[in-house]
């Protein structure tokens, strides 16, 4: 979880609650350079999270709140003949993910969407998988988006939720404004009040970084629902 960039495009400190503003919904110039460096720093929660989805040739994906879109690139490489739709409620980040993905939108292959998961605009069971990464903390109705989520997979399919626990998000000043954090069996209860048939949790150590001065570690947790 991020990388500093609370001095990046200023050069002052940003205030944490303006930047845990820019983690829940990416917006204008510094926006932009939030994206980057979330991309970097959330690279080992993201490959886990798509590894444990087991894609297959065929199918029909969608990412909730991908960011600037270019780690959807990892998606698309794991089998053939996949459809990856995407939806974000940032208007930079749909800006973004549309121009980075403008060739695969044209072939019909990458979908982008304005849009939030309390509301997602695609039709009952279009799709085979789901996943999000550090976004269930900004649910605003968890259960009703967890609904939602729900009623647009198909039979047999799942959700995959990239999350990290509070314990370990605590480090971090702007964890404090807005975020709603999950231990397993908070975020198991979650899916199951959603009707989902089964829920697990996978869990990895990613990698220690550096934070301030400070050497931190963290645990990639990734929650698997499926319908």
């Amino acid at each position: 979880m991020p990388k500093d960039s609370s001095k990046e495009t200023t050069g002052q400190q940003i205030d944490p609650k303006d930047l845990a503003a820019q983690l829940r919904q990416p917006h204008g110039e510094f926006g932009q350079v939030v994206a980057d460096n979330l991309n970097e720093s959330n690279i080992h929660i993201t490959q886990f999270t798509y590894d444990n989805m087991q894609i297959a040739d065929g199918h029909r994906l969608l990412e909730i709140g991908f960011g600037n879109g270019k780690l959807m690139d990892l998606l698309l490489a794991k089998a053939n003949d996949l459809f990856l739709a995407g939806i974000d409620f940032s208007e930079t980040m749909v800006a973004a993910a549309k121009d980075y993905h403008a060739s695969n939108i044209n072939k019909g292959i990458v979908d982008i969407q304005l849009g939030s998961v309390a509301a997602i605009p695609y039709p009952d069971g279009h799709f085979d998988k789901i996943c999000h990464i550090n976004t269930l903390y900004f649910w605003e109705d968890p259960l009703a988006c967890a609904k939602e989520t729900l009623r647009v997979l198909k039979d047999g399919g799942s959700i995959y939720t990239g999350i990290r626990h509070k314990d370990q998000m605590e480090h971090f000043p702007f964890a404090q404004y807005g975020f709603t954090f999950y231990d397993d069996d908070k975020a198991i209860q979650l899916f199951k009040d959603a009707g989902f048939s089964e829920v697990a949790i996978c869990k990895q150590k990613d990698p220690a970084f550096e934070w301030q001065g400070q050497m931190l570690q963290m645990d990639s947790v990734c929650v698997i629902a499926t319908k």
